[in-house]
């Protein structure tokens, strides 16, 4: 089992960061958001702990759009004019969220476009590391997390969801009957006591 913590960058979730600056997150509570990286800071440790892997996919980028590999529509009208700052390779933004530790036993996967599988290594890494259930934390819930999800299962993977440790917010009723063939989701006590939870023979 690992864990996959997609897109919990400085520039998605901080309150200084480029989303929140552009008024794209206004939706998600000062509260509500720490808990989030609570939540996945908790799951992190409790990994850790365990033996686990703890694998931070991450989307880094140019200045410019060139080496961008999002869907042709996004690339079209993008959420931060080209020219910014806004997940370059280097920047503060782009770094994981103040908040939340990157062990040097961890490992950080870059990405240019929405899932972790397209465009990074995360599939071989995860295969080198015999992984075959991944706990997912992170978002953009129908954003790169979704695109993440579809692509791991259509991969093999087998996939929880952390329902209190994903922006913007824990999944409706629609996105469970949506995504529920693809996942399971599950607070975060619930998936620490699996993970502490000794294996049986």
């Amino acid at each position: 089992m690992a864990l996959v913590v997609v897109d919990m960058q400085n520039d998605y979730i901080h309150p200084d960061g480029a989303q929140y600056r552009l008024g794209h997150n206004e939706h998600l509570p000062e509260d509500a958001r720490q808990a989030i990286v609570a939540n996945t800071q908790r799951l992190a440790n409790a990994m850790r702990s365990a033996g686990n892997p703890v694998v931070f996919v991450v989307t880094e980028r140019r200045h410019d759009p060139l080496d961008n590999a999002s869907p042709p529509a996004a690339l079209r009208t993008p959420p931060v004019p080209y020219g910014n700052d806004y997940l370059r390779i280097g920047t503060w933004g782009a770094q994981v969220v103040d908040g939340l530790d990157v062990c040097p036993e961890d490992f950080v996967e870059r990405k240019k476009g929405r899932s972790g599988f397209g465009t990074s290594p995360l599939h071989r890494l995860l295969r080198n590391l015999g992984v075959t259930h991944c706990v997912l934390a992170g978002g953009a819930l129908h954003g790169c997390l979704e695109d993440t999800l579809r692509e791991g299962a259509s991969l093999g993977y087998n996939f929880a969801v952390a329902i209190d440790a994903i922006y913007p917010g824990p999944p409706s009723d629609g996105s469970r009957q949506v995504l529920g063939s693809h996942t399971v989701f599950k607070t975060t006590d619930e998936l620490i006591a699996e993970v502490r939870q000794p294996a049986t023979s």
